[in-house]
């Protein structure tokens, strides 16, 4: 009787030991690959509107450079 209970605390502390922290690093790359795959989806984001941007910015430049011509 005492030996089949060192056994089941023996098995209790293995599983306590050895499966919690294995299932704790299983989780933490599970949670790792979501926040890659939306860096990567927002940086695709942002590179599409870069181009749109950029022409929008020389528009506000151009309008710019027109109003400082004519003060002078």
């Amino acid at each position: 009787m005492q030996k089949r209970k060192c056994l089941r605390l023996y098995k209790s502390r293995l599983i306590n030991y050895f499966l919690t922290p294995t299932t704790l690093l299983f989780s933490i790359g599970a949670i790792a690959q979501s926040g890659s795959a939306g860096i990567s989806a927002a940086t695709n984001e942002v590179k599409s509107y870069f181009e749109v941007g950029t022409t929008l910015v020389y528009a506000i430049g151009a309008i710019i450079g027109l109003v400082g011509a004519v003060k002078v």
